[in-house]
């Protein structure tokens, strides 16, 4: 089942530092901050910069770290 937007209320948002999210669903939560912090670095304005890429590898992290 792939997460919608109307899906938005199954987050647990009290308890989301303990809540395995999906890709999407971690996306929905994080995707502004993370867009704000690349544009502060400069990080988008990188020629080589693939910015899915990106996100994939911070969500593998997030993963980790639930470990």
């Amino acid at each position: 089942m792939e997460f919608q937007l109307h899906d938005i209320h199954l987050i647990d948002w009290d308890n989301l530092d303990h809540q395995r999210l999906d890709y999407k669903e971690w996306l929905y939560v994080h995707e502004d901050d993370i867009m704000i912090e690349l544009a502060e670095s400069g990080a988008d304005r990188e020629l080589d910069f693939d910015l899915e890429s990106e996100l994939e590898e911070r969500y593998v992290q997030y993963c980790k770290d639930l470990d």
